[in-house]
């Protein structure tokens, strides 16, 4: 991005945002018209991969059943996170398990951040909102961490 801020522009937009845990497409464009549809809740469908935590309560692996329940829930219902002094209801397109994921390269965490009593899963999430930091607080708000992350928009309809 430093780099980029040395290109004789008028104007650009960046559309998205990565944290120092998450990894992904950050786009950088000088059509204004293409980063508002990409940036409006709603426009565009934003894939993650999502690594989870949760303590081990007995079993040696979550149970994909209730994970399955869970997410069923969250997607049909909703699931209210904080936003500043107001709850807002966050309602994913989908959320599902995956086996690995297809974008992260290299897991990179250090393990003094991993307990041994705690079960790590990746999860597929599909958002259209693209609230701050709305993944980690729709996680937190079911009780699991985000170890890491990645992003990928989905531009269908743009």
């Amino acid at each position: 991005v430093g780099q980029i801020s040395s290109i004789n522009q008028t104007c650009l937009f960046v559309c998205g945002r990565l944290d120092c845990q998450s990894e992904g497409l950050l786009l950088v464009t000088n059509d204004g018209k293409l980063g508002r549809k990409l940036l409006h809740p709603g426009r565009c469908e934003k894939q993650y991969e999502v690594l989870i935590t949760c303590k081990k309560e007995g079993g040696s692996s979550m149970d994909c059943r209730i994970l399955h329940s869970i997410f069923a829930t969250v997607c049909r219902d909703g699931q209210y996170i904080i936003e500043g002094s107001k709850e807002v209801m966050v309602r994913p397109v989908s959320m599902c398990i995956i086996k690995q994921p297809t974008r992260i390269s290299q897991l990179d965490i250090p393990d003094e951040e991993v307990e041994p009593n705690v079960i790590t899963t990746w999860i597929q999430v599909v958002l259209t909102d693209g609230r701050k930091r709305e993944l980690r607080r729709l996680f937190g708000a079911l009780g699991y961490r985000i170890m890491n992350y990645s992003n990928d928009l989905e531009t269908s309809g743009i």
